[in-house]
This record gives C-alpha cells, sequence and structure tokens, in this order.
C-alpha cells in the first residue's frame, strides 16, 4: 500500500513537471517578432498602411505576435533589405519592386523607361505569365513573396498618369 502510494505520487509530480515544462516553453518563447522595413519616410500612404497592418496583426493575435515598423530606410536601403530576408534578418518589406530585376532580370521589362505604355499595361504584365514567372523566381531564388503592384504612379501635380506621353511632354 505505501509503495502504491508513493508511485502515484511520483506519478503526479511526473505528470505535473510535463505539464509545467509545456507550459514554460510558451512563456519563455514569448511574443512572434515581425520587422518590416520601408524605405519610404514616414507620413504618407505606405506608413499607414503598414501601421494598419501592425494593429490589425496585434490585436487578432492578442498580443502573441508584435510588429516592428523601421521606415526611411533605416534596415538599409531596397536591395540590402531584400537581402536580409534572403537570409531571415527582417520578415517583411514594403518596396518598390527592385527584386523582379534582382532575381528575375530576363522576364523585368517593366524597369525599361518608357517600355510599358500605360499603367494598366503594366498591371496586366504582371498578372499573367510572365508576371508569374517573375514571382516563381523571385520566392525560388529570394525567398521573397510578391503580393503585386502599390499603386498607380502619380507626377508632382498628384494627378494619375494614365500613359508615359504625358510623363515625357513634361520632361
Amino acid at each position: 500500500m505505501k509503495k502504491t502510494r508513493q508511485m502515484q505520487s511520483i506519478g503526479y509530480l511526473v505528470t505535473g513537471l510535463i505539464v509545467a515544462l509545456l507550459f514554460c516553453g510558451q512563456v519563455i518563447a514569448g511574443p512572434i517578432s515581425i520587422e518590416i522595413s520601408c524605405t519610404m519616410k514616414p507620413g504618407g500612404s505606405e506608413e499607414a498602411g503598414i501601421l494598419k497592418f501592425k494593429e490589425l496583426i496585434e490585436k487578432k493575435s492578442d498580443g502573441r505576435m508584435k510588429v516592428k515598423v523601421f521606415m526611411s530606410g533605416q534596415l538599409g536601403k531596397e536591395k540590402a533589405v531584400l537581402e536580409l530576408m534572403k537570409i531571415g534578418q527582417t520578415q517583411m518589406a514594403l518596396t518598390g519592386g527592385i527584386f523582379r530585376t534582382m532575381f528575375a532580370k530576363e522576364y523585368d521589362p517593366i524597369t525599361i523607361p518608357f517600355y510599358m505604355p500605360t499603367w494598366d499595361s503594366i498591371v496586366a504584365y504582371l498578372d499573367g505569365h510572365m508576371g508569374q514567372k517573375i514571382k516563381n523566381l523571385a520566392k525560388e531564388k529570394g525567398g521573397v513573396v510578391d503580393f503585386g503592384p502599390q499603386n498607380e504612379p502619380r507626377d508632382t501635380s498628384r494627378q494619375i498618369v494614365k500613359s508615359w506621353g504625358r510623363m515625357i511632354s513634361k520632361v
């Protein structure tokens, strides 16, 4: 009878230790940290979007995830930040699309000045077969997931640029 009680006590002790260790792992680990880099200065739509993302992630994860925002190229210029992402030193970046040239140069005519006649043609290209090749190569070579172009470019008068002809006439 005495040995049975001892065995039962040892069983409870071992079970308690296992449960405690399981919970300790979660407590010790702390919140998951997501670093987001952006080369743009604070105050624009890029920062507003990133801060909304931060708000939603932290709220919906009940504090289990924390988002750290680095604006104005604090972690480096676009290319340097993409290299940091490639080796896992930062998790996200809002970039201008230099990754297309870095990881899929042969499929990226977008960087050739005035090659694409309109913003719609750029979007159609990126949404098409060749755009998919760019996305696949960016993921394969750089670990980059492309969520698509940010928005339509605008000139200094803040009017939507529908064709490059309008831009050329101002140069």
